[in-house]
C-alpha cells in the first residue's frame, strides 16, 4: 500500500514537471539520438568481441559465457532492429 502511494506520488510529480516544461529530453535531436544509438551498438559489439576471446581462451566457461552471449545478441538485435528516429 505504501509503495503504491509513493509510486503514484512520484508519477504525479513527474507528470507535473512535464507540464511545467522542466523535463528535458536527453537527446534533443534525432541526429543526437542516432549517434547515441550507434555508440551503444559499438559498445555491445566490443563486449561481444571480448566475450568471444574469453570463450576461446577459457572453454571450461563456455556455458556461462553462452548465457551472456545470448543476452548480448538479443540486446544488439534490438538496437540494430530499431528504425532510425525521424521525428
Amino acid at each position: 500500500m505504501l509503495i503504491t502511494l509513493t509510486e503514484k506520488q512520484l508519477r504525479a510529480k513527474y507528470y507535473e514537471q512535464i507540464k511545467e516544461g522542466k523535463y528535458v529530453k536527453v537527446h534533443q535531436t534525432p541526429d543526437a539520438l542516432n549517434k547515441a544509438r550507434e555508440n551503444q551498438v559499438n559498445r555491445l559489439q566490443y563486449f561481444q568481441t571480448i566475450l568471444y576471446g574469453l570463450t576461446e581462451r577459457c572453454p571450461q566457461f563456455r556455458r556461462q559465457f553462452g548465457r551472456i552471449q545470448k543476452l548480448l545478441d538479443e540486446r544488439l538485435g534490438d538496437q540494430i532492429g530499431r528504425p532510425s528516429s525521424s521525428q
